[in-house]
C-alpha cells in the first residue's frame, strides 16, 4: 500500500516495520477485511516519532532517516513499534465495550492489556538498545576520553 512517495531509507524502514507488525501479508488480516492495517504514511509518521525519541536523551543527536547508522536502524523500528502499540492500546481502550446480563459477561475490543504487554516488552529491549547506542555516540564524540583535574591555583590568582 503506497500512499506516499518514500525515499529509499524510508522505504527500508517502512518495510521492516510492516514485517515486524505482521502487516506485510494483507490476507492474514482477517478481521480487517484482508487489508493492510497501516498505510505507509502512518508507518512513516511513527518511524519519524521513533527517530525523534532516539535523538533525544544524552547525548542529543540530530540524525535524519538518511544519516542514521544503517547498522542500528532496528532501534528506530523498535521505537516505532512501542509507539504503535501504545496508540493501538489507547484505541482499544476507547472502543472497549463491556456487557453483562444475567450472569453473562462479554468484553468486546478488550485487547488493551495485550498491546500494553507487547509495548512494555519491546520498550525494555528498545531502552537497553538506546542506552547502548548513546554510549557509542558518546564514545565517538570529540574530546571523549580526555579528563582533567581541576585546581584552584589557576582561577584564584587575585586572592594571593
Amino acid at each position: 500500500m503506497s500512499d506516499v512517495i518514500l525515499t529509499p531509507a524510508e522505504q527500508i524502514l517502512v518495510t521492516e516495520l510492516r514485517a515486524l507488525l505482521s502487516d506485510d501479508d494483507a490476507t492474514k488480516n482477517i478481521l480487517n477485511g484482508k487489508k493492510q492495517v497501516y498505510s505507509d504514511a502512518k508507518l512513516l509518521f511513527f518511524i519519524k516519532l521513533g527517530l525523534s525519541d532516539v535523538n533525544s536523551g544524552s547525548p542529543k543527536t540530530a540524525y535524519t532517516l538518511d544519516t542514521f547508522p544503517k547498522d542500528d536502524d532496528d532501534l528506530i523500528v523498535q521505537a516505532a513499534m512501542v509507539l504503535i502499540y501504545m496508540a493501538e492500546g489507547v484505541l482499544q481502550l476507547r472502543n472497549q465495550v463491556d456487557y453483562s446480563d444475567a450472569g453473562l459477561s462479554v468484553a468486546l475490543f478488550n485487547k488493551t492489556g495485550g498491546y500494553q504487554n507487547w509495548a512494555g516488552f519491546i520498550l525494555q529491549q528498545y531502552s537497553a538498545g538506546k542506552a547502548q547506542f548513546k554510549r557509542g555516540v558518546w564514545a565517538n564524540t570529540a574530546g571523549a576520553g580526555f579528563v582533567g583535574i581541576a585546581s584552584g591555583f589557576h582561577t584564584d590568582y587575585g586572592r594571593w
